[in-house]
């Protein structure tokens, strides 16, 4: 017989926080077990306001990078921001751009084709740029942090560059005249989870309050399509929705679904089914293989239009592209399922024909059906790169850092990172790889397939106090409760409670055969929609 595990939780913060907020103990519980342990905390996440944001002046390098960015408006030099190929990349393009532009600045912006283009910076590429299109200045945004050789190439171009980014740091820090990073080692940011997008917001907030002394509600009042961009690619790039993500995105989200951005409006009319609501799940499953289907570049530009009837035919069109993209994911999911080597704590794949579009999707893929850190790796042209996805109890950037002599360059996450290499170190960074999981992680792999309860919570109590923790997502996910003993009864769109006939379970989890005489233990989830799931039972 199973038996419901619960997550653990002290339970004297608990008492603390029911007490001093005037809350139920199960809700205080599930606020407990999200970091949530004071009223101030329980305040900010139940009632966020703007003015809740950490100051932009904190963020490191924070002066350089706005005191040039000023200097470069003044004497009208060309800025490039440059930028990632993902839905992240692409509104943190668009935060910068817009802003930039709104101060009268003479700002173009670059995005590499992933796939196709070196990710990051390519001095290269700038080298080859006519002598009126080059720039004096180059902001990165969602990227950089990696791209030493690139930076210190561009400076003796004549080239400054200012990095932006939110990846992990990689010791010594790029030879930029600012990094503005939050996870740098020596940063006093005091949250360090932003998205390559709110990095972008919170440099772009603090240079306008320097240059024209408006603050962070009077900004968001002057462009509040900021607001829905980052809470679109905080929400994209599976950032957890806790501390500023947070704020953010539960102040964005209302604005969001009513934007009269004509892109997004667009791509709003077209995710949603009859006038049912939207949630971050109904994203992370719709729009992610959307914009999987677009060209970042083209996605800026679509995006800066206000034409409606161009950006309603693009979106159309994305959708056919989503589609075949799909097709092209699950063929290469196929082929990287066949010719998996499962080590002890990680696995690879390797081979010339996978589409390098779809090595993160697989790697995902693979990782989740393994339990495992996954690497997947595909050939650009004369290089192979590899996309990893990472499990709990594994940084997938500590194995990196330890085989960063065998990279051509290497960045990302904790849980989700990338690299490219030469043919010749392949076989050897495999091995070794291998080797480094089974000394250092193997062991302590934390499953994520594991359900545990956040409280009790029988379903005669059950009320909507609970969605006040939405939005769920990474970092923030859909409650799980466990019931009290009770019989469930068939419905058409799915079981009641006997206890409570006005709700409705629908099972999420197929296979479940529930008799009406028989009394149950229910596992149930909520989303942000306050619709209740069934995901598992037993007898009682």
């Amino acid at each position: 017989m199973k038996i419901w595990q619960l997550k653990p939780a002290d339970e004297r913060q608990i008492q603390s926080v029911a007490e001093g907020c005037g809350i139920s103990r199960e809700f205080a519980r599930m606020l407990v077990v999200r970091g949530v342990t004071t009223r101030d905390d329980v305040r900010i996440w139940l009632n966020p306001r703007l003015s809740d944001l950490h100051p932009s002046e904190l963020l490191p390098d924070f002066d350089a990078a706005v005191h040039r960015i000023q200097q470069a408006i003044a004497h009208r030099e060309r800025i490039l921001v440059w930028g990632h190929d993902d839905l992240d990349g692409i509104t943190a393009v668009l935060v910068m751009v817009k802003v930039l532009s709104s101060l009268q600045a003479n700002v173009d912006y670059h995005i590499p084709v992933k796939g196709r283009d070196k990710h990051g910076l390519d001095a290269r590429l700038v080298a080859g740029l006519p002598a009126e299109r080059k720039p004096g200045l180059i902001i990165t945004v969602d990227c950089g942090i990696s791209n030493h050789s690139d930076i210190a190439e561009l400076r003796q171009q004549g080239v400054e560059v200012i990095v932006t980014d939110h990846h992990e740091v990689v010791m010594p820090l790029p030879p930029a005249l600012a990094v503005v990073d939050p996870k740098r080692s020596d940063s006093e940011y005091p949250y360090g989870q932003l998205t390559g997008a709110g990095v972008a917001l919170k440099l772009m907030m603090g240079l306008v309050a320097h240059r024209l002394g408006l603050s962070v509600t009077q900004f968001v009042s002057a462009q509040p399509e900021l607001l829905e961009l980052v809470t679109l690619g905080t929400v994209a790039d599976r950032a957890p929705l806790t501390g500023e993500n947070r704020i953010l995105v539960k102040l964005g989200f209302d604005r969001l679904m009513k934007t009269r951005l004509p892109a997004l409006r667009a791509v709003l009319d077209n995710l949603r089914e009859g006038n049912e609501p939207l949630t971050v799940s109904t994203f992370l499953t719709e729009l992610l293989p959307l914009f999987a289907a677009a060209n970042g570049s083209e996605g800026v530009r679509k995006f800066l239009s206000r034409d409606l009837a161009e950006v309603q035919a693009w979106v159309k069109e994305l959708t056919v592209r989503s589609q075949e993209w799909r097709q092209e994911a699950e063929r290469t999911f196929q082929l990287a399922q066949a010719h998996v080597r499962l080590g002890d704590g990680i696995l690879f794949v390797q081979h010339p024909e996978l589409s390098l579009r779809a090595l993160g999707f697989s790697a995902a893929r693979l990782k989740d059906r393994y339990q495992v850190p996954a690497i997947v790796i595909g050939r650009r042209d004369d290089v192979w790169v590899g996309e990893c996805r990472g499990i709990e109890g594994v940084d997938l950037m500590e194995l990196l850092r330890a085989h960063r002599n065998f990279f051509i360059d290497f960045g990302g996450h904790k849980k989700a990172a990338g690299f490219t290499i030469s043919p010749d170190r392949v076989d050897e960074f495999i091995v070794s790889a291998e080797r480094f999981a089974h000394e250092n992680f193997a062991g302590r792999i934390m499953p994520e397939n594991q359900l545990t309860a956040d409280a009790e919570l029988p379903l005669s109590r059950f009320n909507t106090e609970i969605c006040r923790l939405a939005p769920f997502g990474e970092g923030n996910p859909e409650p799980v409760l466990i019931s009290e003993p009770v019989r469930l009864i068939p419905q058409e769109k799915g079981f009641v409670p006997e206890t409570r006939p006005d709700l409705i379970l629908c099972c999420r989890r197929g296979g479940m055969e529930i008799q009406p005489e028989i009394s149950y233990s229910v596992l149930y989830s909520v989303d942000d929609l306050c619709r209740l799931w069934l995901v598992d039972l037993q007898p009682v």
